[in-house]
């Protein structure tokens, strides 16, 4: 069963890789924390695969990036994205001007 979609938990798993992906990037600091980020990444895929999948592709695109080759995930960017998705939702929910006529 699909699990049901949650743009603020994405955002929460995205920003959380962030911090883990920061703390793996210092010198000598957190290099295990890699691997929490890829998770929370992962993690955030699954929060909006049903209803999102493009976005989950995307982020999926981004974690293998960074796990294989440490590129930066562009945390903002993605977080801006869901919160583009949300607002069209919320526009499309709206009931036309002339609902009440």
């Amino acid at each position: 069963m699909a699990q049901e979609t949650c743009l603020d938990c994405y955002r929460k798993h995205i920003a959380t890789a962030m911090v883990f992906e920061d703390e793996a990037a210092i010198g000598n600091g957190y290099p295990l924390h890699k691997w929490l980020a890829v998770g929370e990444l992962h993690a955030a895929e699954k929060e909006i695969r049903k209803d999102y999948p493009i976005l989950a592709q995307i982020t999926r695109e981004h974690r293998v990036a960074y796990q294989v080759d440490d590129v930066a995930v562009p945390t903002c960017q993605l977080i801006e994205l869901a919160n583009q998705l949300e607002e069209k939702d919320e526009e499309n929910e709206k009931p036309p001007p002339d609902w009440d006529n």
